[in-house]
């Protein structure tokens, strides 16, 4: 792991259905489902960390980020009344941004 990270800011929307609090990010093609609003923000972090982290091994990081960033509309989308919207914070590595940054450049 890099000794040094950053925050991203995740956008997310919540909702409850039930007993179930729902976090969901289309754009990150990322939904878990927990008892908790509080575990529901805390697991959407670490799903988000663990797709970063795959898609940084993968070489699809930047495409990621681009899709991401190119669909703005689905991390805004109510799925109905009563969804709102929040941010989580994800530790992600400083060389992961590098990188994109680097492809970026060389495009």
């Amino acid at each position: 792991m890099d000794a040094v990270e950053i925050m991203l800011t995740v956008k997310t929307r919540m909702w409850r259905e039930g007993k179930t609090w729902i976090a969901d990010c289309p754009a990150l093609g990322v939904v878990v489902q927990m008892d908790t609003e509080a575990a529901a923000r805390k697991e959407f972090g670490v799903v988000v960390k663990s797709v970063l982290e795959i898609s940084k091994e993968q070489g699809t990081f930047a495409q990621l980020m681009q899709h991401a960033a190119s669909h703005p509309e689905t991390l805004w989308q109510p799925v109905q009344h009563r969804t709102k919207m929040v941010e989580v914070g994800v530790p992600v590595p400083v060389s992961y941004l590098a990188g994109q940054y680097a492809q970026q450049k060389a495009a």
